[in-house]
C-alpha cells in the first residue's frame, strides 16, 4: 500500500516538492504492476494515480466523526513520542496541536470546503471507473465485510488496463 502522506513527509514535516512527489508515487506504482492500494489525496499526483486505477473508496465521514478521532489520535501521538509513518518519519507534539500551524486549526478551517472539493471529484469520476463515497462508519464496516478478502496481503487491487 502507498500512503502518499508517508511519501511527502517521509524525513519530517518538511514536504517534498510536487515533482518529487510526481516522480517517487509513478516509480512506485512502475514498481507494482500487479496491483496497488494508494491511501491520500494530493493534486499533484491525484491524475497520474487516477489514470491507472481501477476505483476510488472516498471516505466522506462527517466532522462530528473525523474531529474527534484526530484529536484521540493526535494527543496518544504526542503523547507516546511515537512516529506518524513509522520508524523516522514525523513526529507530532502538544506544540504542533495548539500552535500557528496546529492539525487541529487545521482541520476546523478546511474541512467543509476540501470535503466539497473532494466530492466534486468523486463524482466526476463514477463515469469512469467504480467510485465508493462512504458515509459513515457503519457504510464503512459494510463495505469491508463485503469484500473478498480477509488479510492485507489479500488488498492489492488490480490497476487498470
Amino acid at each position: 500500500m502507498l500512503q502518499l502522506d508517508a511519501v511527502r513527509h517521509a524525513g519530517g514535516w518538511d514536504s517534498i516538492d510536487d515533482e518529487e512527489l510526481a516522480r517517487k508515487v509513478r516509480d512506485w506504482l512502475d514498481a507494482h504492476p500487479d496491483g496497488w492500494v494508494c491511501d491520500g489525496n494530493y493534486s499533484a499526483v491525484r491524475e497520474q494515480v487516477v489514470a491507472r486505477a481501477e476505483g476510488l473508496v472516498f471516505l466522506d465521514l462527517p466532522l462530528r466523526i473525523t474531529l474527534p478521532r484526530l484529536v484521540v489520535r493526535s494527543f496518544d501521538r504526542s503523547w507516546s513520542g511515537r512516529p506518524v509513518y513509522g520508524p523516522g518519519s514525523a513526529r507530532e507534539s502538544f506544540r504542533m496541536l495548539f500552535g500557528s500551524q496546529s492539525i487541529l486549526l487545521y482541520a476546523l478551517t478546511t474541512f467543509h470546503r476540501k470535503r466539497r472539493q473532494r466530492r466534486g471529484w468523486a463524482e466526476a469520476l463514477r463515469a469512469e471507473m467504480s467510485v465508493h463515497i462512504l458515509e459513515s462508519p457503519s457504510e464503512v464496516s459494510r463495505f469491508l465485510e463485503a469484500l473478498p478478502i480477509r488479510n492485507e496481503a489479500e488488498l492489492a487491487l488490480k490497476p487498470r488496463a
